[in-house]
């Protein structure tokens, strides 16, 4: 079966796992640890006492290697007094850390650091589409990236200034089941504007432009902005490109289906927010919608950062909500010279704008890393949302 030719909102008839598709703040830095220090012996006795539910294993967790650090969280604990493999088991759980480096000045974002890694589907030819072939080396620079997909929280904040300073983008713009759930109902245009916005809040040099000498700051319109007219080196913030999506979801590992490395390339409810099919896929664990937020009225998303962190550390890069990103959609993309260019930004032409890393009401099949959707710049819908990322350094 072919993959859809539009990538849509609503649920289309193309094949999951073999399957129909489903029906459907920023953070403060703390203050340095106390003196204390345990042993790994003493760390492990303590995880290994804890005897809660899987799904309230990270937060518990949090306090006990806190507490063996004489903090009362883990924002106030020096990652350089963590032994690095008890930091690798931490970041298992979305505490702290990277898995590929150290953590950036705000608890509230990743470092990813720079350098190659395999693109595309990795892991079984059959149980992807032609577009995620072939697989190929990009090599990417270092960039820090969200840890939490944009909530309604942090879009009013912003929105709320930008209606008052040039900004054709307000709250009502989007959508979103409550504060601390991600924004849905966005376009690409409206995140390019957003991020924008987010960049002359804070001082920073914003990254999209109307004009080529960077001296129109987009802020009004549908403009399909183009890439002599993106600032790539400012420090305002920005969609990732897919290839900056992809490595981070990779997170470092290879050879994985989905953005953790320590779950058998297995997927279930215990670690995303998508529609199981346990009965239909051999790595699903999980069926339907997810019990914990399947209330009506839909969209059915979860908190941001409900569930365990990425492999990097960042949270929800499976299911959820789709993510933005800069790029072009082509099918025929991964064959081009092109996609191994040195930090790729997608091909030159082309309708549609790539969305990654699957929602709440999609199959597993689409959860995948290496899945492209795609859709129109102008499109939104209610599982359509979007994280940013910034130059890493100062």
């Amino acid at each position: 079966m072919k993959k859809s030719p539009l990538f849509l909102g609503i649920p289309l008839t193309v094949i999951t796992c073999g399957a129909l598709l489903a029906r459907g703040g920023n953070l403060d830095p703390g203050t340095p640890p106390g003196p204390t220090m345990h042993t790994l012996e003493e760390i492990y006795q303590k995880l290994d006492s804890l005897t809660l539910p899987t799904r309230e294993l990270s937060d518990s967790t949090t306090e006990v290697v806190a507490g063996v650090y004489g903090a009362t969280n883990l924002t106030q604990v020096d990652p350089d007094l963590v032994p690095e493999n008890i930091r690798k088991g931490i970041v298992l759980f979305g505490l702290v850390g990277t898995c590929e480096g150290e953590p950036s000045a705000s608890n509230g974002w990743v470092n990813i650091p720079a350098g190659e890694f395999t693109m595309g589907n990795v892991v079984d030819p059959e149980e992807g589409w032609a577009d995620e072939l072939p697989t190929h080396t990009v090599s990417v620079s270092a960039f820090d990236m969200e840890r939490f997909e944009v909530t309604r929280t942090l879009w009013d904040e912003v929105a709320d200034w930008a209606a008052t300073n040039g900004y054709d983008i307000a709250s009502a713009s989007v959508s979103a089941k409550s504060a601390n759930h991600p924004v849905y109902d966005v376009n690409w245009y409206e995140c390019l504007k957003w991020c924008n916005a987010r960049s002359q809040k804070e001082g920073r040099t914003p990254v999209y432009y109307t004009d080529g000498a960077w001296t129109q700051v987009y802020a009004v319109g549908e403009v399909l902005v183009g890439e002599d007219s993106v600032n790539w080196a400012a420090d305002g913030y920005r969609l990732p490109t897919e290839a900056e999506w992809e490595k981070a979801a990779r997170g470092g590992s290879v050879g994985a289906r989905f953005s953790w490395n320590d779950f058998a390339n297995q997927i279930s409810h215990a670690r995303a927010n998508y529609f199981g099919e346990s009965g239909l896929c051999s790595y699903d664990l999980s069926s339907g919608y997810h019990p914990d937020y399947n209330s009506l009225p839909a969209p059915f998303t979860s908190p941001a950062g409900s569930f365990p962190a990425s492999a990097c550390g960042a949270y929800d890069l499976t299911g959820n909500v789709w993510e933005w990103c800069w790029d072009r959609y082509s099918s025929s993309w991964y064959s081009d010279a092109g996609a191994s260019d040195p930090d790729t930004r997608g091909p030159a032409a082309g309708a549609a704008r790539i969305l990654r890393g699957g929602a709440w009401k999609y199959g597993p099949n689409y959860q995948r890393v290496s899945y492209r959707g795609k859709a129109d710049p102008g499109q939104n819908a209610d599982d359509f949302g979007f994280r940013t990322v910034v130059k890493s350094g100062p």
